[in-house]
């Protein structure tokens, strides 16, 4: 998984049914840690979990 502690995560998980992979949101990494547990006893697959950062600006 990932080590940094700090900042919004995203739990990767697919579907079990038509193999859709979807990306679910949440405050800190105990959390999405905690919910992708929780995934996969309710049948998903979990690929990743990943910090979310802000897309970084244009710049001219």
């Amino acid at each position: 998984m990932t080590t940094a502690a700090i900042g919004k995560h995203m739990v990767w998980v697919e579907k079990p049914k038509g193999g859709r992979r979807i990306g679910i949101a949440y405050s800190t990494l105990k959390e999405a840690q905690l919910q992708a547990v929780s995934l996969e006893r309710d049948g998903y697959s979990v690929i990743e979990i990943l910090p979310t950062s802000l897309p970084k600006p244009n710049l001219i």
